[in-house]
């Protein structure tokens, strides 16, 4: 991945503190104030659930962040703790994602952003925990919480090749990989709570923008297409895209360039998050 400069008007943020060490945010404000209090796009990065470095997620968003900002929104890239470096599971990885969200709402007017208009993406696994973070009720998780009393409020969302179904009966019709080792002493019930289709159903969905790569052989379209269909039955607001001859990222798997590749996908991303404060 490409690096950029650091921001200047970056910050990080210590929004927990666990036996394993420190959660951090990164925080950018608006180049430009359009909005007061701004709305924040939150982002989160992916890797597996096993990396989850800040900087790495706003890179490869980067031309819509850049773009949100100039739009007076604020962004926020969380890290989260990981089972590789951690040893954590999938529950307490869920805990950090919505404490940091409670973070950037308690300290909203120092911040100067509306917690209740918050936006959120991510790529891969961290679409996973964006979705999550969007559709779960107030109250998910809340006894693993630290800022279970900090109210927020997603506006909608726009995961990039999410997974949408943890099962431990199924994983390979989503997924080439396996996902039990974050789910380590925790139930059938677990995966399914833990699962953005399932929340769908049994929490508060959003508007939300799911995009897939078609040839995606690591978190396969089916995820995205099965969501975006089980919104629709809801009539809940979706908007589908498929990323024609695309991979994981967007990139081409074939001789043909994928359409639409990676800057039109969050070209789109950014045409729908505007949207909602228009």
């Amino acid at each position: 991945m490409v690096s950029v400069p650091v921001d200047a008007m970056e910050k990080e943020y210590v929004y927990k503190t666990t036996e394993q060490g420190d959660v951090k945010l990164l925080f950018y404000p608006p180049t430009v104030k359009k909005r007061t209090p701004a709305p924040v796009f939150v982002i989160i990065p992916g890797g597996g659930w096993n990396a989850s470095v800040p900087i790495d997620m706003y890179n490869f968003a980067l031309s819509s962040c850049v773009a949100l900002r100039a739009e007076g929104f604020a962004v926020a890239s969380l890290s989260y703790r990981n089972h590789k470096q951690h040893g954590v599971n999938m529950i307490q990885i869920l805990s950090d994602i919505f404490d940091g969200a409670g973070f950037l709402s308690k300290y909203a007017d120092v911040l100067e952003i509306d917690p209740q208009r918050m936006y959120t993406s991510g790529h891969s696994a961290g679409g996973h925990l964006a979705l999550m973070l969007s559709y779960s009720p107030s109250d998910f998780l809340s006894e693993h919480r630290d800022y279970s009393d900090c109210d927020f409020n997603v506006v909608a969302t726009a995961p990039m090749s999410p997974p949408t179904m943890l099962s431990k009966s199924r994983p390979l019709d989503y997924m080439s990989f396996d996902v039990e080792y974050l789910f380590e002493n925790l139930s059938e019930e677990d995966y399914l709570r833990c699962s953005p289709e399932y929340m769908a159903v049994n929490g508060k969905p959003v508007p939300s923008q799911i995009s897939v790569g078609s040839l995606d052989d690591l978190v396969f379209p089916s995820n995205g297409i099965r969501l975006h269909e089980k919104l629709t039955e809801l009539n809940v607001y979706s908007e589908l895209i498929v990323s024609e001859g695309g991979g994981h990222c967007f990139e081409p798997k074939g001789s043909a360039p994928s359409v639409p590749d990676r800057p039109a996908v969050l070209d789109e991303l950014t045409r729908f998050i505007i949207s909602f404060e228009k």
